[in-house]
């Protein structure tokens, strides 16, 4: 993984930090053992760079990409309920990508692909009208009016992220922030989006995306509101 990211650079910058807290020694040997395996940046970035479409196995009856996974909850939990289907992760923050490195790698799960380059990358190399749903739990807000544009959610990226999607899918965004939450409503009005329907509010604590992750617990545990934004093809 260093050897990719000392080599291109590029396709490994974003905002803010790659590592939360200091890697255990465990989470650095799994990065070690397990990436090759188990992630596909360098398919991604060699696609990316042939101009080519990323190739996935077409057994899978259903394809989901979660951007941002953080520690791996919600995508480790679809993926064992989701036999079926493929499961594709996309995650910078290297903590939570060592320990899905960990959980794939330790119960062999093998619907799950994963890489840690950024997003953008990897959403144009896959195939359009290919992926069923798109997943952002709760990511980032960058609430400070000066990073806005840092927010993966914009207007520059929602039209290429939903020409990935096949037709009646949908991204599904859920946020704690309401800042975050009425910015994503109020470029939804853009009328040069491809979208046929979008449905919003506070997310219901029977919806199964209550509650899902770890990041988002901590908000409910303060009595924070959790919003869901659903942008339908």
């Amino acid at each position: 993984m260093l050897d990719l990211k000392s080599k291109y650079p590029d396709f490994y910058r974003f905002y803010g930090r790659r590592v939360a807290k200091k890697l255990s020694n465990k989470s650095i040997e799994s990065i070690n053992y397990y990436f090759k395996s188990s992630s596909f940046d360098e398919e991604v970035i060699n696609s990316f760079n042939k101009r080519q479409s990323l190739k996935i196995d077409k057994k899978y009856q259903r394809i989901t990409l979660e951007v941002g996974f953080g520690n791996g909850e919600f995508l480790i939990k679809q993926s064992n309920l989701n036999k079926d289907s493929l499961f594709i992760g996309c995650e910078v923050y290297l903590n939570g990508f060592s320990k899905v490195l960990n959980k794939i790698n330790d119960r062999q799960i093998n619907n799950i692909k994963i890489c840690s380059i950024n997003f953008i990358y990897l959403i144009q190399v896959l195939k359009n009208e290919t992926i069923d749903q798109i997943y952002f739990i709760n990511p980032d807000p960058w609430p400070k009016a000066r990073h806005n544009k840092r927010r993966v959610i914009n207007n520059e990226n929602l039209n290429l992220i939903a020409s990935k999607l096949k037709k009646n899918c949908s991204i599904v965004v859920t946020t704690d922030s309401l800042d975050y939450y009425e910015y994503i409503v109020s470029i939804l009005k853009n009328k040069d989006l491809i979208f046929r329907k979008i449905e919003h509010g506070e997310l219901k604590t029977t919806d199964k995306l209550y509650g899902i992750s770890s990041y988002q617990r901590k908000a409910i545990n303060k009595n924070a509101k959790i919003y869901k934004v659903e942008i339908f093809k």
